[in-house]
C-alpha cells in the first residue's frame, strides 16, 4: 500500500520558487523526486547542486538513516586504520620509551601467539 503525502506533509518548509522539480527553501534545497527500482532496492538521483551544497562528491561514503519516518543522508565519518593514523602522526609522537622497548623484546612468557 502506497503511503499518502498531502502537499503540506511532504513540504513542510516554508518554500519560495517552487517549480515541478523542486523548491528553495529557507534552510536550502529542497528536491522533489520519485523513488525508483534499483535491484530489489530502491534509489533517487540526486543534483549536482544539492551534493555540492552537502559538501559530498559522486563516490564518497555516506551513512543513510531513519528516524520517525524521515531518511536523512550524511557525508560518513572517516574510518581509519592503524597504518593511515600512524603514517599521519608526528615520529615523537609514535617513539617508544626504554620501558616499551624492553617489554616488546621480552620473550614470550606463556602461550602467546607469536609470529
Amino acid at each position: 500500500m502506497k503511503k499518502q503525502i498531502k502537499r503540506a506533509q511532504a513540504l513542510p518548509h516554508k518554500t519560495k520558487n517552487c517549480s515541478k522539480r523542486g523548491c528553495l527553501t529557507e534552510g536550502g534545497i529542497l528536491m522533489l523526486s520519485n523513488i525508483r527500482n534499483w535491484g530489489n532496492s530502491g534509489g533517487t538521483l540526486l543534483p549536482a547542486g544539492l551534493l555540492a551544497k552537502a559538501g559530498l562528491q559522486i563516490g564518497d561514503p555516506i551513512e543513510v538513516d531513519e528516524k520517525n519516518g524521515v531518511i536523512s543522508i550524511r557525508a560518513a565519518e572517516p574510518k581509519y586504520t592503524l597504518a593511515e593514523l600512524l603514517a599521519s602522526s608526528p615520529a615523537e609522537s609514535v617513539s617508544l620509551s626504554q620501558e616499551d622497548t624492553e617489554w616488546l623484546n621480552e620473550a614470550p612468557v606463556g602461550r602467546e601467539v607469536t609470529k
